[in-house]
């Protein structure tokens, strides 16, 4: 895979333990997301405070938040090496989602993925597992704007009228959906496997 013109991460910082933001320069484009994201950081953001886990991309001048953003977090029993396991392997990545070209940009261990989101869409992505009790959070984050067809990375201009808002509405159900069904098989595979007990269950 060619490697993209993916610049460089040019900030992270934390607030406490659910206060965090981070920014990374991509294609003449930053990619904002956290927590707490300060309006003065590098000048760029219209309000003081945008709330959790929002993706945003923007050129130099103005900042608009992306069309689809998607949150999801699922609880899987599971010891977080194997979870972690399920989601390092880049062979599941392009089962999961070949419409995508992904490059990692932030590997954190057993804690999780972020990625650089090409193709289909243009923006960015995680996985973030968060050890809980007895198993794992898993925390997916999708923050993107549909491209142009023919194109991996200019984003399609989408404006506030009822047809793109049907178009937007149609493309995060499908995502949703698609990213549910991915996490329930795990879900099964995973609970299955540390739980023999369950191995009749349906």
């Amino acid at each position: 895979m060619a490697a993209l013109p993916f610049a460089s991460e040019i900030g992270d910082a934390s607030h406490g333990d659910k206060s965090t933001y981070e920014i990374c320069l991509y294609e003449g484009y930053l990619l904002a997301y956290g927590t707490r994201i300060p309006s003065n950081w590098l000048g760029i953001f219209t309000e003081e405070f945008h709330r959790d886990h929002k993706g945003y991309r923007s050129p130099m001048s103005g900042m608009t938040q992306v069309a689809i953003d998607i949150a999801d977090d699922t609880y899987i029993v599971a010891n977080i090496s194997r979870v972690s396991a399920v989601f390092r392997d880049e062979t599941r990545w392009r089962a999961w989602w070949p419409d995508r070209i992904l490059t990692v940009y932030n590997d954190r261990g057993e804690k999780g993925l972020r990625w650089t989101v090409t193709g289909e869409f243009i923006g960015s992505s995680e996985v973030w597992l968060e050890q809980a009790h007895a198993g794992v959070i898993v925390h997916y984050y999708l923050r993107v704007d549909p491209t142009v067809e023919g194109s991996t990375t200019q984003p399609r201009e989408l404006t506030g009228s009822p047809r793109a808002q049907r178009y937007v509405s149609k493309i995060r159900h499908r995502q949703v959906t698609s990213w549910k069904r991915i996490i329930w098989q795990i879900k099964d595979d995973l609970e299955l496997g540390a739980d023999p007990s369950r191995s009749g269950a349906a």
